[in-house]
C-alpha cells in the first residue's frame, strides 16, 4: 500500500510542472510592451490658391469662375502648393454630386509648386461639382473647390 501511495505521489509532483508550463505559455504580453501604432503625421502641405478655369496658359489659370454654361466640355483645377520638402503627391479628386467621377495624382517637386487637372464634362451633367485636393501620403484634404454647370 505504501509502494502506491508513493508512486501516486511522485505522479503528481513530476505531472504538476507540465500543468504550469502551458498556462504560461498562453500569458498575453502586458499591456504595455505591446506595440503601439502611432498616428500618421500630418501634411506639411498647404494650398496657396485653388481655382476651376476654362484654361490654364502659362502655369496660370485663365477665365476662373465657380459657375459654367453646360456648354462646356472641359474645366482646369488650378492648385499652388506650399510647403513641400522634397519630392511629394497630390490628387484632385473630382466629384460630381455624390459621384467620384476622376482621380488625377500630380507631382509636387518644390516648395512653391502649380499644377492643374483637366476633366472633361459628360454632357448632360449638370449641377453642383466639386474637386477634393488631397495629401497622396495621408489622404487628408488640403482643400476643396467648388463649382455649377447649369
Amino acid at each position: 500500500m505504501h509502494i502506491i501511495a508513493a508512486l501516486t505521489l511522485s505522479l503528481l509532483v513530476v505531472s504538476a510542472p507540465f500543468a504550469q508550463s502551458s498556462k504560461v505559455s498562453t500569458v498575453q504580453p502586458k499591456a504595455d510592451t505591446a506595440k503601439k501604432e502611432e498616428p500618421a503625421p500630418k501634411s506639411n502641405l498647404t494650398i496657396s490658391r485653388a481655382a476651376i478655369a476654362l484654361n490654364v496658359k502659362d502655369l496660370e489659370p485663365e477665365n476662373l469662375g465657380d459657375t459654367f454654361p453646360s456648354e462646356v466640355r472641359r474645366l482646369f483645377c488650378f492648385t499652388q502648393i506650399k510647403g513641400a520638402a522634397g519630392p511629394e503627391e497630390i490628387q484632385h479628386r473630382w466629384y460630381w454630386k455624390d459621384e467620384l467621377m476622376s482621380t488625377v495624382s500630380l507631382k509636387i517637386n518644390s516648395g512653391n509648386f502649380r499644377t492643374y487637372s483637366s476633366k472633361s464634362i459628360p454632357i448632360g451633367l449638370k449641377g453642383d461639382w466639386r474637386v477634393y485636393i488631397v495629401d497622396s501620403k495621408d489622404e487628408s484634404i488640403l482643400g476643396t473647390v467648388n463649382f455649377i454647370t447649369q
